[in-house]
């Protein structure tokens, strides 16, 4: 009893960091890119556009996922001023968000592959139910979309203020002064206060999305 106890906490570490490291690297190298396309090569000239996870990896955010369930990697940095052109705004949205949909892209993905793993009824309510319970592919793809779902959050609560800060601030020269504050404060009470909610919303749009993908897979 001790072992399989024991083969059961060992197994969702190792699934936790796996998980975590296959996200933050595929999603880091996106956004590296997205913001490359947007004519942003900052991320590029750090050296994000890789696919080494050591170079996306938090040591604290991953530290902290295991042990609390709330984590992070490494932020991909956009370099406003270096995006240029008449649709400006809309390649700094696609750039800041691309995380987000790159989250919620591997969700679906996972929410598919739980679909073909029990059945499509079972599955689609199944998000978050089973993180820890037994050691099957089962609870691996439920852990795996449960942290996509919370890193999409997390992502869409710190760059939807990114942005909202941005357009302040090139509108308004004293709000540069609070900036570093607001972008500080704000995504942690968003968070703290609607976290829970923003989770849900995202984890029934991929849900949605997962039925319509299965469905055109079923009929192929």
């Amino acid at each position: 009893m001790i072992y399989y106890k024991f083969a059961i906490y060992a197994t969702y570490f190792i699934s936790v960091i796996l998980s975590y490291m296959i996200l933050v690297t595929m999603v880091g190298y996106f956004r590296a890119l997205v913001a490359k396309w947007m004519g942003d090569d900052t991320a590029e000239r750090q050296g994000f556009l890789t696919l080494n996870p050591g170079v996306h990896v938090d040591i604290f955010g991953l530290v902290l996922l295991i042990f609390l369930g709330i984590g992070w990697g490494r932020q991909i940095p956009i370099n406003p001023t270096q995006v240029h052109g008449p649709l400006r705004w809309l390649k700094l949205f696609l750039a800041m968000l691309s995380g987000v949909f790159a989250y919620l892209f591997f969700a679906v993905l996972g929410l598919v592959a739980l679909a073909y793993t029990i059945s499509p009824a079972d599955a689609f309510g199944h998000i978050g139910s089973s993180v820890g319970a037994s050691v099957s592919v089962i609870s691996i793809l439920d852990l795996f979309i449960a942290m996509c779902v919370f890193l999409a959050a997390m992502e869409l609560v710190i760059n939807v203020v990114l942005l909202g800060m941005l357009f302040v601030m090139e509108r308004y020269e004293d709000a540069w002064q609070y900036a570093s504050y607001a972008v500080l404060i704000i995504p942690i009470l968003i968070f703290l206060l609607y976290g829970s909610q923003i989770q849900l919303l995202l984890a029934q749009g991929i849900t949605t999305l997962a039925k319509l993908v299965a469905r055109l897979l079923c009929r192929s």
